[in-house]
């Protein structure tokens, strides 16, 4: 199923994508609840995401559309990756999970931040050594 939801403005999308940083990476997790954490969450933050890149490029704004892009790879954001790492070596079963399960648990802990090989590996090795 799938659903159409329309904004005034860019500004709007932009808003919402900063209240889910904010959300993800500024406030205790006790405080966030199971928001940051949830895949459903994850999914959303990332289709806004992509909805305000392809906004940019169909406007004409491809270097403002680069740029915006660019900003929420997970690359750029180092400093948040000792947080991700805490956040997913408290997983529950974190030892249990295989790579694949690992990287999708951090792919939605990162949610709006795309990740990328190199961030994956890095704060699954911090969170490895956080047990």
């Amino acid at each position: 199923m799938s659903e159409l939801a329309e904004f005034d403005d860019l500004a709007q999308l932009r808003v919402l994508l900063r209240a889910a940083m904010v959300l993800k990476f500024d406030i205790p997790e006790a405080s966030a609840g199971p928001l940051a954490g949830s895949p459903v969450f994850a999914s959303a933050v990332h289709r806004l995401r992509d909805a305000l890149v392809a906004a940019l490029e169909s406007t004409g704004s491809s270097a403002a559309a680069r740029t915006e892009a660019g900003w929420y790879r997970l690359a750029e954001h180092p400093h948040q990756w000792e947080l991700l790492a805490r956040r997913a070596s408290n997983h529950p079963r974190w030892a249990e999970l295989d790579g694949k399960a690992r990287r999708d648990w951090v792919e939605t802990l990162a949610a709006p931040l795309v990740a990328d090989e190199e961030s994956l590996t890095a704060i699954i090795t911090r969170a490895d050594g956080e047990r």
